[in-house]
């Protein structure tokens, strides 16, 4: 059953794209996982993802949240983000293409117990090859009571194929138990 906030998600998105998301898939992590794919089931011209998540990341409080699609990890992105980390804003633009996308921060292992992380994002162009495919996001996590990275994300698959499959993983861990990724599509 979707959270309040996964409702409330839905209800816009359901008013944004004027048709109503279908849940395709759920997935929540039993144990630690160096990925968590999504095969795509046509003809879903968006894929919606709604996640909350963490990392076994043992090094830093936060760690990135990645996508690929189709499997590819060649340099066929570009990405970009503003984040506010803690109150001060950053940015960033590859400037070139890169082998991923990052559609959130997440908590990692050293985060005060029970903290999350929690976001959204769309892949619109996914069933087409007539252009390419972009991804676009929000995410906040919360290492502690007094530290915090809210996000907004983006970025383009440069391939101009067809989405067979998107993949998430954390940048600098595995991406920890009890993290719960629920898809849906639009058509």
């Amino acid at each position: 059953m979707a959270s309040t906030l996964e409702a409330l998600l839905l209800a816009q998105v359901s008013t944004a794209f004027d048709n109503t998301p279908q849940l395709v898939s759920t997935t929540t992590l039993g144990s630690p996982a160096a990925s968590v794919t999504y095969t795509v089931v046509t003809p879903y011209q968006r894929i919606l993802c709604v996640w909350n998540a963490a990392s076994t990341r043992a090094s830093n409080p936060a760690d990135s949240l990645l996508l690929r699609v189709n499997g590819s990890s060649s340099n066929a992105y570009a990405s970009s983000y503003i984040q506010s980390v803690t109150g001060t804003v950053t940015g960033t633009a590859t400037g070139s293409l890169v082998s991923s996308i990052q559609v959130g921060t997440i908590t990692a292992s050293t985060a005060t117990l029970n903290y999350w992380a929690s976001g959204s994002f769309v892949v619109d162009g996914a069933n087409t090859s007539s252009h390419n495919t972009t991804v676009q996001g929000t995410a906040c996590a919360f290492p502690t009571a007094s530290s915090s990275y809210v996000g907004v994300y983006s970025g383009m698959y440069v391939a101009g194929t067809p989405v067979t499959s998107v993949t998430l993983l954390a940048a600098n861990g595995n991406i920890n138990t009890g993290s719960s990724f629920s898809f849906y599509g639009l058509t």
